[in-house]
């Protein structure tokens, strides 16, 4: 919700934002830069041309509803965790030869949801599916959350490095977020042409171990 409002006020200027939320103290300098309205609370209801909270109405022209993630969910696939998702081996199996990678797979240690994760998820399992096809041991899937980036529209972002109380914001935020986005890019560009896999990403500092990694 705080990448799209700020993208569309930086693309339509003279458009009306009104955010329903609590975007934190870091970034309402911002959405006050850009003009955007800031209504907190919770939407309980929408409906075409207005929607509402417990204590306050606003109409609009165009709504767009960030309800957060979720898992799909797919008729067929067995049992699942209490969240929903899948749970997978530290191989990013599900069953042996199933892989899984994204939102919908959670790993031995949990990751949260989003291309920070479905990303290096989905190049280990690749490699993963490339081990077992060739009857070799799968590899441990591994990964650290480093920092959190959020666009906030005309080069402007935040970057919160986790575990430390050090936040980046401004055109210093928007850098760093550009900058991991460019360097995905470029490697999966220079992956297809050299045919070698390029793409890391930060590992724990301390590896999962796991007995057996070949195929069941």
């Amino acid at each position: 919700a705080l990448e799209l409002v700020t993208a569309l006020a930086v693309r339509h200027p003279r458009a009306h934002l009104t955010l329903w939320g609590e975007p934190g103290p870091r970034v309402r300098p911002r959405l006050e830069g850009l003009g955007i309205t800031v209504v907190p609370g919770r939407v309980v209801g929408i409906e075409e041309g207005r929607a509402w909270s417990a204590h306050e109405e606003h109409g609009h022209d165009v709504a767009v509803w960030c309800a957060g993630f979720e898992p799909v969910r797919i008729e067929g696939l067995g049992p699942v965790g209490a969240d929903g998702r899948l749970a997978l081996d530290p191989f990013l199996q599900w069953r042996p030869g199933w892989f899984v990678a994204g939102d919908l797979g959670c790993p031995p240690v949990p990751h949260r949801m989003g291309c920070v994760t479905a990303l290096p998820m989905g190049a280990h399992a690749a490699g993963n599916i490339t081990r077992f096809l060739e009857d070799r041991p799968l590899q441990p899937f591994g990964f650290t959350d480093i920092v959190t980036c959020t666009d906030l529209g005309g080069g402007h972002g935040l970057a919160q490095v986790h575990g430390r109380d050090l936040v980046f914001g401004g055109r210093t935020g928007g850098l760093l977020k550009a900058a991991i986005l460019g360097y995905v890019r470029t490697v999966l560009a220079a992956e297809r042409t050299v045919r070698q896999p390029l793409y890391r990403w930060a590992q724990p500092a301390v590896a999962l171990e796991v007995a057996d990694g070949h195929r069941s």
